[in-house]
């Protein structure tokens, strides 16, 4: 089905777009694959400090999944828990599955539901000063739609996330951060995947 034809997609909100070039994003931080026509689901995030967006990416699932395999087991799970508190992402499989037209048979197929720039961590709710302040926000993708809600950490709920993450696993970020982003500290606090898991 072509972009064209299709007038139902909602498209990518204007939250998720590059800051820098004022367009969704066209392809992958890490391999370069371009996403807005193909059939990769992708994760796009964003890291704001007082207001302004510090670092941005979308990374395709083929990626972050190689990323995650540097991960260890115990931190992927302690990921996994940390996250599932509040941030429940459930329908986004349905709604992946739906965009590559292969719906599940228990799920009727509809569009996500609208999704604007959060403005509280999805995990503890802060709002305000101490939100804007610091926070990470992001999303998964298929395309030119999102298929799931924007999602938000605070900083410190992302300084949480941090903190339970084994030693091998925060070295897979730092290669992460230095092999995409010379010159960016390695110690810049990222969802480092949360929101694609």
């Amino acid at each position: 089905m072509s972009r064209d034809s299709d007038n139902t997609r909602p498209g990518i909100p204007s939250a998720l777009h590059s800051t820098y070039s004022n367009a969704p994003f066209e392809a992958c931080v890490d391999c370069e694959t371009p996403l807005l026509d193909a059939l990769i689901p992708y994760s796009v995030e964003k890291v704001v400090r007082q207001g302004e967006v510090v670092l941005e990416f979308a990374i395709c699932m083929n990626c972050q999944a190689r990323v995650f395999q540097e991960f260890s087991e115990e931190s992927i799970e302690r990921i996994r828990e940390y996250a599932s508190s509040s941030l429940d992402q459930t329908d986004e499989i349905d709604r992946l599955l739906d965009a590559i037209e292969h719906p599940t048979d228990d799920r009727a197929p509809g569009p996500p539901p609208p999704s604007a720039l959060p403005e509280r961590c999805g995990r503890c709710e802060t709002t305000g000063e101490e939100y804007a302040e610091e926070h990470n926000v992001g999303a998964v993708l298929l395309g030119d739609r999102i298929v799931g809600a924007i999602v938000s950490l605070c900083g410190k709920c992302t300084d949480g996330l941090t903190d339970v993450l084994s030693r091998q696993t925060r070295d897979a970020h730092d290669d992460f951060i230095e092999r995409n982003f010379p010159g960016v500290p390695s110690e810049l606090d990222l969802p480092v995947g949360a929101i694609g898991l």
